[in-house]
């Protein structure tokens, strides 16, 4: 049993941090490997930004002696396959290969004309070029365009007029587009143009205007120079560790890129401004989807063009052939190179806002972006997932808005949806984290953050980062070591056992849900109504709903997923969904309308949130999400409930083999949760309650019925409950054995008073405390010791009458990691809230001598060094409490 390994401290590994390279002494790499082992971590990846010389000779003299490390440690590598993120840029080589490599767009230009006039002349020469906009740049600190000046010459795609209709930019219909490429003679348009205004567009073929210099991702060709350039010198050189020692590459961030920006918004099909990727396998494609003809109707790649259904299926066919050309010329054929040599291909792309159906810094379509890849992947950096940010817009790395409904409730979803329906997956999701908090993130925020992905069924972590970089580096804090600086690596490897634990639990067995939600890649494409996703997901979650988003796909390609559809329901991979909801749109694809209309003839249920797309009107009904929520229960589709309902409580179904786990996670800012679990299922034996932190099994005092069990929980913010039910009798006795008795502390013993003395002690300099002080009140160590970090001890009695019973001490408010000792017994470390701590065997009657030790963040430390200023000007933000706050308490049975 998976359980089973956990007590055993058998659980395996599930991370793999960036470690990330700079060119450092053999020594300084060397010490970073074990303390990256003594973290409880057995795999990193390696990252070159900034490496002076990736896949070069110093390059490789470093991964060697990263290697031997790995060796003699026991541990794993991954490597990171570019030398700067985002992957694809061929290791800064593209500017050597030949320009039919290079990226290559389509733009135009456009004028208005007024009929009728005859034989008017225009001259298309000039108007087949590129101009840089002086009005127009990057907008992001990370990119550049490309500004190469280029020899192939740009070429003329079309030539196309259109009535304006009053609308700027508008045409009445497709078919009135007039395509006047072959009246082009030496360069001039001669034409006689109708009664009317008239807007007459060029569109050429160009590589400029685009962003940043990299493999073209439509090209298979161009997309072969990343495995030339970044995969293939590292299997010649270690092809005997691929698959041993070396266990893959990780792919970050790799984009089309045709716009300098990472703006969604500037991304979306449709943007009058955006240069439109194009490869020389388009033009063929392009005839198969709309005929020989097809040139005129690039138009609607950019404006509106007849009536939305018409402009709708331009756009549309357009992203199938691009998303689908990034999914084969990418993503696949690194994969297959990465299997064929015994290694995992790894990574994710840009899903930042829901960036994933657009272009830009993404590739159009999440589920397509990472078929080819061997997990699925997210990541969670910048001030994404925040505590209390789950419904609200708030300020991350850029202080633009970050849509808070997105990161907490479609981000970590997108990955396990993937995990769930890609059979190559297996299961596996990886999330990069924790990077570019800022040096204020702690042990408790990453604590959150790990339960917000775990309890979503996230089960491999990419921790962001070792730094070995000269203390203090402004490079996306915070940085885990610090070169011995960061009081918070010990408690951080604390951390990392415990997500190692949770981990096991939920890989290698079955997610549990039923409920299906359609993503709406094409619905936003179309440029019609829609709506997202995301507000969907947040109305189950609030209601401990479990989904899975699944792509149209699913219904075009059912042999790719597995996927069949019967009086059970819709299976995919393994799974059964028995509802499927789409999100109010008015564009679906074919595919999909015709899985609609034959599950409307069959028991099948489909929701429609808020509207049903165009021509489904008739017999298909429309309901808001809260109503959408009561049909899903009244259809039964819940599997634990809670009562009293609180949208705080997320709740993830798991099965191995030999059990089902249920993980509960508080997700409340301060709110403690007081209520009952219900679990719709038999119980023919006990209910076990994990604590994967302090790594024990307890019984908890549930009631069993027929065919349901019903538990009274209590769970603080911060905490994950897991409940264990094992399939047979004889696991059942393995686990009581193991089990030990919960206690509830639910009475006050005594208060700690009386005069504390609090001394000092920097991170490198433990256990050496200094600069002792007397205290009469805890409180916040900032008005005491500015731009100090490091960890203080505080020290003081307590008088117990008796401590022959259970007892509890209770620390209110502490930042960050709290150890605790009585009469110089350990009695636990916690690194987050609550703070409590099992005195039980420790205390005796009479004075008991407590010491207790907080760690901190490097926050107030790094503010002192560099004055408040960051890498783009000054940081602003609230200093957080640093040390115990509060009255400390003992609590008995």
């Amino acid at each position: 049993m998976k359980i089973t390994d956990n007590l055993q401290q058998a659980e395996g590994n599930y991370i793999l941090p960036f470690f990330w390279q700079h060119g450092e002494s053999e020594e300084v790499l060397r010490k970073y490997m074990q303390v990256i082992y003594d973290s409880n971590i057995r795999e990193v990846c390696l990252e070159a930004r900034p490496h002076p010389d990736f896949a070069g000779a110093q390059w490789f003299r470093d991964l060697d002696i990263i290697l031997d490390e790995a060796k003699k440690l026991g541990m794993k590598l991954w490597i990171l396959d570019d030398a700067h993120f985002p992957s694809g840029q061929a290791a800064g080589h593209m500017d050597q290969e030949p320009e039919h490599l290079q990226k290559t767009y389509l733009n135009y230009h456009a004028i208005d004309l007024t009929g009728p006039t005859s034989q008017i002349q225009v001259d298309i020469e000039p108007m087949a070029h590129y101009y840089p906009n002086p009005f127009q740049g990057s907008t992001h600190p990370f990119i550049q365009p490309d500004l190469r000046e280029y020899k192939d010459p740009e070429k003329l795609i079309a030539v196309v007029a259109g009535r304006l209709d009053g609308k700027v930019g508008d045409i009445y219909h497709v078919d009135e587009l007039v395509d006047l490429t072959n009246r082009v003679e030496n360069g001039i348009l001669t034409w006689d143009v109708p009664d009317g205004p008239y807007r007459l567009w060029v569109i050429y073929e160009t590589h400029k205007g685009g962003g940043r210099c990299a493999v073209n991702f439509l090209s298979k060709e161009s997309c072969a120079l990343q495995i030339k350039h970044c995969y293939e010198p590292h299997y010649q050189r270690y092809k005997e560790e691929f698959g041993k020692t070396i266990l893959g590459f990780f792919s970050d961030e790799p984009e089309v890129g045709n716009t300098a920006s990472y703006s969604a918004d500037a991304a979306h099909i449709g943007n009058p401004t955006m240069p439109i990727p194009w490869s020389e396998e388009m033009p063929e494609l392009m005839r198969q989807r709309f005929g020989e003809d097809y040139a005129h109707r690039l138009v609607a790649l950019w404006n509106t063009v007849g009536t939305e259904e018409e402009t709708a299926d331009v756009r549309v066919g357009y992203m199938d052939i691009v998303s689908r050309l990034c999914q084969k010329n990418f993503g696949e054929q690194l994969g297959e190179y990465c299997r064929e040599r015994g290694l995992k291909y790894i990574g994710h792309i840009v899903e930042d806002c829901d960036a994933s159906p657009n272009l830009g810094s993404s590739q159009g379509h999440y589920f397509r972006a990472l078929w080819g890849q061997d997990w699925a992947g997210v990541d969670n950096i910048g001030g994404q997932v925040t505590i209390g940010g789950a419904n609200v817009s708030h300020c991350n790395l850029t202080g633009m808005d970050a849509d808070g409904e997105f990161y907490h409730h479609e981000l970590a979803k997108l990955g396990t949806s993937l995990a769930d329906i890609d059979p190559k997956k297996k299961g596996n999701t990886m999330c990069e984290m924790f990077g570019a908090y800022g040096w204020s993130e702690g042990t408790r925020l990453m604590k959150y953050q790990a339960d917000h992905l775990l309890v979503r069924g996230i089960n491999h972590f990419v921790p962001h980062a070792f730094n070995p970089k000269e203390f203090p580096d402004f490079d996306c804090p915070p940085h885990f070591y610090a070169h011995g600086r960061n009081p918070l690596y010990k408690p951080f490897g604390t951390l990392m056992k415990y997500i190692n634990r949770v981990s096991h639990l939920i890989s290698g067995g079955f997610h549990h849900v039923d409920v299906a939600i359609l993503y709406h890649a094409e619905a936003e494409w179309s440029g019609m109504e829609y709506l997202e996703m995301g507000r969907v997901a947040r109305y189950l979650d609030d209601a401990q709903i479990d989904f899975d988003f699944i792509p149209a796909d699913v219904f075009a390609n059912p042999q790719s997923f597995d996927s069949v559809y019967d009086d059970e329901g819709l299976h995919i991979n393994g799974h059964v969904f028995t509802a499927l909801i789409v999100p109010g749109m008015a564009y679906v694809t074919d595919a999909t309308r015709a899985f609609l209309q034959k599950a409307k003839e069959t028991d099948f249920l489909v929701l429609f949130a808020n509207r049903v797309p165009n021509g489904m009107e008739d017999g298909y009904v429309a309901t808001d999400c809260e109503n959408l929520v009561h049909k899903l229960q009244l259809a039964g589709l819940t599997d634990a409930v809670i009562a009293p309902e609180c949208s705080q409580i997320q709740i993830y179904h798991y099965s191995q083999e030999q059990e089902d786990y249920y993980l509960i996670s508080n997700e409340s800012s301060g709110k403690i949760y007081t209520g009952k679990v219900i679990l719709p299922i038999e119980v023919p034996g006990h209910v076990f309650a994990y604590d994967a932190f302090e790594n024990r099994l307890s019984i908890p005092d549930g009631t069993k019925s027929a065919c349901s069990y019903e538990l009274p929980v209590t769970i603080a913010p911060f905490e994950m409950m897991i409940l264990v039910i094992p399939a047979s009798q004889e696991q059942d006795e393995i686990l009581a054995k193991e089990a030990r008795e919960k206690i509830r502390f639910d009475a006050k013993v005594a208060d700690v008073t009386g005069e504390w003395t609090v001394s000092y002690c920097s991170n490198e300099n433990y256990p050496i405390f200094t600069d002792a002080m007397k205290m009469q009140e805890l409180c916040n160590l900032n008005l005491l010791k500015k731009d100090w970090s490091g960890i203080a001890r505080y020290e003081n009695t307590v008088a117990l009458e008796r401590a022959d019973m259970p007892l509890q001490l209770r620390i209110p408010e502490a930042y960050e990691s709290v150890e605790v000792w009585i009469n110089h017994s350990y009695a636990g470390e916690r690194i987050c809230p609550p703070y409590h701590f099992d005195l039980t065997g420790l205390a005796v009657p009479g004075k008991n001598e407590i010491r207790i030790e907080c760690r901190t963040t490097l926050e107030r430390m790094v503010h002192g060094i560099t004055h408040g200023m960051g890498p783009f000007g000054p940081e602003f933000g609230a200093v957080y409490p640093s040390g115990l706050i509060g009255t400390i308490s003992v609590w008995e049975k």
